[in-house]
């Protein structure tokens, strides 16, 4: 069977994996993002954002990452008291595009909104 194990640290997981190496030899044990499934890629070029109409109510890191986790990975963003927009730092690989709008889903259970954002990009830049 499989089990899926949490600990609070790494720290805690490798002195549990050395008190109990000899007991858990029958088992393979993989950290969670070093599975089979793991791919790896570059992150070559950055860009600064604006997303345009973003929800006063969804101002934070988490819903700004999940509104630009399409093509990027949130480094920071700009919190301004400005309610029309929300301008973010992102980190692309080589193959990701920056599209001209992204898809936002808010909402409680049994009751949810979405709404299309304009992206609009504002500065990029390439590692070499």
């Amino acid at each position: 069977g499989d089990a899926f194990v949490r600990f609070g640290s790494p720290l805690e997981r490798e002195i549990f994996m050395s008190i109990f190496y000899l007991w858990i030899i029958c088992c393979d044990c993989a950290k969670h993002d070093e599975a089979e499934n793991v791919r790896s890629f570059d992150l070559d070029r950055e860009a600064w954002v604006m997303l345009i109409g973003f929800s006063e109510d969804l101002k934070n890191t988490v819903d700004v990452a999940k509104a630009v986790s399409g093509f990027g990975i949130l480094v920071d963003w700009h919190e301004i008291d400005n309610l029309a927009r929300v301008v973010a730092k992102v980190y692309l690989n080589n193959e990701a595009k920056i599209p001209d709008s992204v898809k936002v889903n808010a909402g409680l259970p049994q009751k949810g909104r979405s709404w299309t954002l304009p992206v609009f990009v504002l500065k990029k830049k390439r590692y070499l």
